[in-house]
């Protein structure tokens, strides 16, 4: 396709059209370019007869068309057809016309208005009604005028109605007749007819026309008694006429249909629909909107969770995880606790094996040349204490935050794992569920995280195992101590610690990481102490005092600037490895793990002040935002170019006169 340009000058003004030529099966894409506003007498002067031309060709169109987005196409095949009739200078504004379609009105539920449904975000075709000129609803009014086919007049006449060209009760009820009337051609298509019914039922609404919201309601719960016997109808033709055969009339009873015939094929609907879900769901919906009371309110909601369950009955392995998981969340959400525990009993009873999941181990394995490079900065340290310094001085294992959100983005860009639904699963139990290119970018993320951890962990494990080996092994006591006096921290915390990675060094790995986790806590509640928050919760009722949980100390230390690295290594994994080991489903952890806890602990618990030594504000905040700099210097450690801290003494040896001598 390529654009031509169709100009039509008048003697004082002009206007210049660009269009795009098209077949039957595209739409077109007009841009007009108003250079200066004409006058009415200068738009009648020309276009009288255009304007009778179009509303003949539309008529013709129109009888062989089921829908106006048809009339315009064929608008569109006669243009490329016929030059004089492509050089029409009202066409364009025609063509904007017909490509208005019905669209949810959001403030009244069951009823549509005219708008943009098809245009994209940006340039927007047909544009808003509120910025359509008005010489373009000029020459709406007058094609409406000369319409005779009751579908194109019907849309022509709403539109000039929608966009305020034309106003008055008696204009709307013509209108809403004339989409009655299109509502009972045969050869509409079926979609349109019921989106007829709709707008005709919404003007009504608007303009007190009781009379025809009553035959609107009366023939669209007609049309769903000849769809309910009709086979393999989509939901959206299905369902469509109750969108206002369940709504309570403006005025007068609820009758023709009565509440319960609505009620009663609402359910025929759902009975044959029952492997469904899309189906359920709609009906589910409509029942709770007809319905007079809570009790037929609760009924169709705890019937939409049986079928699920039922569905998961009939299914296996994931399919089956899907259906309970999504009954139990109902069941959850609308207070029904005994289809809440039966969904997570038979949850629970999926078999692993049925799930069809399938391990791909991913190797974290580094050179050794690239693990020993590591200790290069350990060379000059004293003995095991001094070393300890240094690997403390160590960055978030989780890696740089800024730096895994950009590359998070940049793997998800046009990937098709950010348009699909993901559920993560721990062994057979769903975790969490999540769609859209946002959660996309947060999965993504939380992966390259735990992939950095295994990185980072090995390389932890390696330089603990190598300070073991290169010197002595100090007791918990000595260590504390250390601590204590480098970093002016809690004693006692200090000191677990020291036995924790002292079990680290007795190769205990699970009991060295599941000492960590009470002093991660621990740690940051020690920090917030000191920066006065108020953390304990007082008892309520039957429910005694306690701490809170490990998120509600995250959420506070991010709240005080926390270094965003370290704070996403306490959510991801520390926080979830907790999880796992406290609710028994998990029972071991690894050397690196246990590495990664012990690493994030000892941050937290140098932090801490003793008691005989309170840190000031100041440093404490300071400690906060940059902690690994704040250690390096209680440390008297310095960074030496590759973002590695070293001992401060090993800088000051002057190599020349190593030379020399």
């Amino acid at each position: 396709m390529t654009p031509e340009q169709s100009p039509h000058v008048t003697q004082h003004d002009f206007t210049v059209y660009f269009r795009w030529v098209i077949k039957s099966d595209t739409h077109p894409t007009c841009i007009t370019v108003n250079w200066k506003d004409m006058e009415d007498s200068e738009l009648d002067q020309y276009s009288k007869s255009d304007i009778a031309r179009i509303a003949d060709v539309i008529n013709v169109v129109a009888a062989k068309a089921n829908q106006p987005w048809v009339i315009l196409q064929k608008l569109g095949e006669r243009a490329h057809a016929e030059s004089d009739f492509e050089d029409n200078p009202g066409l364009p504004y025609a063509e904007t016309a017909l490509a208005y379609s019905f669209v949810e009105d959001k403030k009244n539920p069951g009823a549509v208005v005219l708008g943009v449904r098809l245009s994209g975000a940006s340039d927007e075709w047909p544009l808003a009604f509120k910025d359509v000129s008005s010489i373009e609803k000029q020459v709406w009014c007058e094609i409406a005028e000369q319409c005779t086919h009751h579908l194109a007049k019907a849309h022509m006449l709403d539109v000039a109605l929608s966009c305020g060209a034309i106003r008055g009760r008696d204009v709307a009820k013509e209108i809403a007749e004339l989409y009655l009337t299109v509502a009972q051609d045969v050869n509409i298509e079926i979609y349109y007819r019921g989106g007829c019914l709709r707008r005709c039922w919404s003007i009504a609404r608007s303009y007190g026309l009781h009379t025809l919201e009553a035959q609107a309601r009366s023939a669209s719960y007609q049309m769903a008694q000849l769809l309910f016997k009709l086979l393999e109808i989509p939901t959206g033709i299905l369902l469509q006429p109750f969108e206002i055969t369940t709504v309570n009339p403006r005025y007068g009873e609820f009758s023709d249909p009565s509440r319960q015939e609505v009620r009663d094929l609402l359910k025929q609907i759902r009975f044959r629909s029952a492997t469904n879900v899309s189906t359920l769901e709609g009906v589910s919906e409509l029942l709770v909107r007809v319905a007079s009371t809570d009790s037929e309110r609760g009924e169709a909601r705890r019937s939409l969770i049986e079928s699920y369950l039922a569905l998961g009955e009939s299914a296996k392995g994931m399919i089956a995880s899907s259906y309970f998981e999504e009954a139990a969340r109902k069941a959850n959400k609308y207070g029904f606790t005994d289809l809440r525990d039966r969904a997570v009993q038979l949850l629970q009873a999926v078999p692993h094996e049925e799930l069809g999941m399938q391990t791909l181990p991913i190797e974290l394995r580094l050179p050794c040349y690239a693990i020993d490079a590591t200790l290069d900065h350990y060379r000059h340290s004293r003995d095991a204490l001094s070393a300890l310094d240094i690997w403390l001085a160590g960055a978030s294992p989780t890696g740089s935050y800024e730096s895994n959100v950009a590359f998070a983005k940049e793997r998800m860009d046009g990937s098709i794992l950010a348009a699909v639904t993901r559920t993560t699963f721990d062994g057979n139990m769903p975790t969490r569920t999540s769609t859209g290119v946002e959660s996309a970018v947060v999965d993504a993320t939380e992966r390259q995280e735990l992939i950095n951890v295994g990185l980072n962990g090995q390389t932890l494990t390696h330089e603990l195992k190598a300070i073991k080996h290169q010197h002595h092994v100090v007791s918990p006591e000595e260590i504390a101590a250390h601590l204590v006096q480098t970093y002016r921290c809690d004693s006692k915390l200090a000191l677990a610690l020291g036995h924790a990675i002292v079990s680290f060094w007795d190769e205990r790995y699970t009991d060295a990481g599941r000492a960590a986790f009470p002093l991660v806590e621990a740690g940051a509640r020690g920090v917030l102490r000191l920066l006065g928050d108020p953390l304990y919760r007082i008892q309520t009722g039957n429910a005694g005092g306690h701490f809170p949980s490990l998120e509600k100390y995250a959420e506070k230390l991010e709240q005080h600037n926390f270094d965003i690295d370290w704070l996403r290594c306490i959510r991801n994994p520390v926080a979830k490895w907790r999880n796992a080991l406290a609710h028994g489903h998990r029972l071991e952890l690894a050397d690196y793990e246990a590495a990664v806890l012990l690493h994030t602990a000892a941050l937290l618990v140098i932090l801490t002040s003793n008691n005989s030594s309170e840190k000031d504000k100041e440093e404490i905040d300071m400690s906060l935002r940059d902690p690994i700099h704040w250690a390096a210097n209680q440390a008297k450690l310095v960074q030496k170019w590759e973002k590695v801290w070293m001992p401060v003494w090993e800088h000051k040896i002057n190599t020349t006169d190593l030379k020399d001598s």
